[in-house]
């Protein structure tokens, strides 16, 4: 037997399913990538990636709506997921389309440099300041009087 397996504790009741290795076994083992190559197969990487895996983003949901789905237990993202695709293969007429905002198409906002809002359209955007949003508009109001 080899001097590391000498050194391993054996369980008190080895299971009877699985023999301990004899020397003989041990030198037939080759590395997971050696019997790959043998066979001519790229050895796997990795958790396999899912033709329709999911997009991790940042979504702000009203609180009563979230408690809603939490309350219903494990399990409450993929109800939201499931929810949403109702609305979207119009199985439910509830929601809406929203309506388009001035400068966008559709209600859906414009994507990429040219299809982007004229410059008087943008609004103006305030650089290099600590002051707090409210502080900033009394500002621009007392300004405007």
């Amino acid at each position: 037997m080899s001097e590391t397996l000498k050194k391993r504790a054996l369980p008190a009741d080895p299971e009877p399913d699985s023999p301990p290795l004899t020397d003989a076994m041990i030198s037939s083992l080759r590395p997971g990538a050696e019997v790959f190559a043998k066979l001519g197969i790229d050895p796997p990487r990795g958790r396999p990636r899912k033709s329709n895996a999911k997009v991790s983003l940042t979504l702000r949901l009203d609180p009563d709506i979230v408690d809603h789905f939490r309350e219903t237990g494990q399990g409450w993202q993929t109800r939201i997921n499931d929810a949403l695709r109702q609305v979207v293969q119009g199985t439910d007429r509830t929601v809406e389309p929203r309506a388009a905002r001035p400068g966008k198409a559709g209600g859906i906002p414009a994507k990429g440099k040219a299809a982007a809002a004229p410059e008087a359209a943008k609004p103006r955007k305030i650089r290099g300041t600590a002051q707090p949003r409210a502080a900033v508009r009394r500002a621009k109001a007392g300004e405007a009087s």
